[in-house]
């Protein structure tokens, strides 16, 4: 059969042809032309996209995870606390993209960042990758890193932030406007970075959790308050047995627990701020006794860089801390 099938492609048939006439499948065909492995099989080689780290990088990743800070972290915790704990130090909505805004863009956030990158990564968009960037880039002595062509989604802390600004309750259907867009955005981030706690950085800010970093950069490597509190050290509710499951009645034991907090450093007041057009956040609030005291502007919409932009309205909420915090009632959810 093998000699019938060697002279039928001799004559010019295909194989698929051959294969047919002599009654063989084509997969037995192409697997006796491979020869026999015997042993594990060799390692796949890829090609080197310039993605993959080298070997003294891999070095460098594996000698900062084992550090004393970081020896009772996870990666994920070790990842949040290197990205200057995901603080966004500036945003720009523009309804064109231009390479002049874009560099502007980029030096005004290294700026308010307080410290040049080490590396840039963006998209291959003309505006990324246009002169006026890369000469920017240049003369910082930052490294440029692109998304590997064809990959749309080759940027995990652009799409990361994506997920976390649509998945918000009250992200909007579509914007009206540009303005009203801006001033979501303005609400959104200002959160992000001042209100809100993130779990990744001991349910830390972000800017507070800046704020230390910058300070490690400052103080002696035993300095007492070169690290962040642990983990598991934070944000620990003093009777959480009586969380029910499902998590359900978890926001009123937790204002218990931070009105408690507030009595035992002879405070009378706990007060909270929220963003003005988070109406559920402020009905919850309000259902738990807090006193609304009025609104107030912040900043020209912070990291924003068009100062004429709409501020954020921010409602400001206390409440009796001892009141709250022997309260026997539970909240309607």
């Amino acid at each position: 059969m093998k000699t019938t099938f060697a002279e039928l492609r001799t004559a010019g048939m295909a194989t698929r042809d051959a294969c047919a006439l002599i009654g063989r499948s084509r997969a037995t065909h192409y697997r006796h032309l491979r020869p026999s492995v015997h042993g594990p099989a060799p390692a796949r080689a890829s090609a080197d996209n310039g993605q993959a780290l080298s070997a003294g990088e891999r070095e460098a990743v594996l000698a900062l995870i084992n550090t004393e800070v970081n020896a009772d972290l996870s990666i994920g915790q070790i990842w949040a606390r290197e990205l200057d704990a995901g603080f966004n130090p500036s945003w720009i909505l523009s309804p064109v993209e231009d390479s002049r805004l874009a560099a502007d863009f980029i030096a005004e956030a290294i700026d308010r960042n307080g410290a040049t990158p080490h590396t840039v990564h963006a998209d291959r968009g003309t505006s990324m990758t246009s002169k006026p960037v890369s000469a920017l880039l240049a003369d910082l002595g930052v490294t440029r890193s692109h998304s590997r062509p064809r990959v749309s989604n080759d940027n995990p802390f652009s799409e990361g932030q994506f997920k976390t600004l649509k998945y918000l309750p009250n992200f909007p259907d579509r914007f009206e406007s540009l303005a009203h867009a801006r001033q979501f955005c303005a609400g959104f981030f200002y959160e992000y970075n001042y209100v809100h706690h993130h779990s990744g950085i001991a349910w830390h800010t972000s800017v507070r959790a800046l704020r230390h970093r910058r300070d490690d950069r400052r103080s002696p490597p035993n300095h007492p308050h070169r690290r962040l509190p642990r983990p598991s050290r934070a944000l620990r509710a003093p009777t959480p047995a009586t969380v029910r499951r499902g998590a359900s009645g978890l926001g009123l034991h937790l204002l218990r627990w931070a009105a408690s907090e507030v009595c035992q450093r002879d405070r009378s007041l706990l007060r909270l701020d929220c963003v003005t057009s988070n109406r559920m956040l402020r009905s919850y609030y309000e259902s738990a006794g807090f006193q609304h005291e009025g609104d107030v502007e912040v900043g020209g919409a912070p990291g924003q860089r068009d100062t004429a932009a709409p501020r954020t309205l921010i409602s400001r909420y206390q409440v009796d801390a001892r009141t709250l915090a022997t309260a026997t009632t539970d909240l309607v959810p």
